[in-house]
C-alpha cells in the first residue's frame, strides 16, 4: 500500500513537519463513548453529533422498526471528531 507524504505548515511558518499518512482504515476510530468522555458529553449527544456526519462509520440499520430498538455501531475517525470540533468551536 502506497503511503502519502505531507509538508506541513506550522502555525508561525517557521519550520514544517514531515509525517506520513496511513492508510484511511488505519487511522485511531474513537467509539462514541471515548469521545463523550473527552468533550464531557451525553453519549446521546455525540452520536446525534456524528452519526450523519461524512467520513464516520455508521454500521447496522440506522433505521428503527416499529417498537424495536435501533442497533448501530459508530466508530469516529480522528479527524472527523477534529473537524467537528473546530466547527463547534466557531462562535456565531
Amino acid at each position: 500500500m502506497k503511503t502519502v507524504e505531507r509538508v506541513i505548515q506550522t502555525p508561525d511558518a517557521t519550520a514544517t513537519l514531515t509525517r506520513f499518512d496511513a492508510p484511511r482504515f488505519a487511522v485511531r476510530h474513537y467509539t462514541v463513548s471515548e469521545v463523550a468522555q473527552l468533550w464531557n458529553l451525553s453519549d446521546d449527544t455525540v452520536r446525534s453529533l456524528f452519526e450523519r456526519e461524512p467520513g464516520v462509520l455508521v454500521i447496522g440499520d440506522a433505521r428503527s422498526n416499529g417498537r424495536k430498538r435501533r442497533y448501530i455501531t459508530v466508530r469516529i475517525p480522528a479527524d472527523v471528531a477534529e473537524r467537528v470540533y473546530q466547527r463547534l468551536q466557531r462562535a456565531p
